[in-house]
């Protein structure tokens, strides 16, 4: 977990450099297209042909799928909502919009997490 945290800073640091450069809608389309590749790899190491090839290395490759999907998420869905909602409200409202809007975001969050358990029990078999 180290590694994937120390790895998430550099990636958010990058972020944070190329992001003018590159342009808010291609670092997140890039970023969305390389977190479904990550799923994808994570979704298909479940797959009992995979294991039947490839026997127990196939864990590796659940493994490579979630670092490209956290690497990929930190290079676009995560930090770039936070560098645009600074770029969206006037400069009158900015502190007060961003705080707002963070508050929101937040919230929901939460509410996500402490309702999952419940559904989850209410889904279950």
């Amino acid at each position: 977990t180290c590694g994937v945290g120390f790895t998430q800073l550099i990636v958010y640091y990058t972020t944070a450099l190329i992001v003018d450069r590159v342009g808010r809608k291609p670092l997140a389309l890039g970023g969305l297209l390389g977190m479904i590749l990550g799923l994808t790899c994570l979704a298909a190491s479940f797959d009992d042909r995979l294991h039947e090839v490839f026997g127990d290395q196939v864990c590796w490759f659940a493994v490579a799928g979630m670092l490209l999907f956290r690497i990929m998420f930190s290079l676009s869905l995560g930090p770039l909502p936070f560098i645009i909602t600074a770029e969206i409200f006037p400069e009158s409202f900015r502190s007060r919009g961003i705080g707002i809007s963070w508050m929101f975001n937040w919230l929901a969050n939460i509410t996500v997490c402490l309702s999952f358990p419940i559904l989850r029990v209410s889904v279950a078999p």
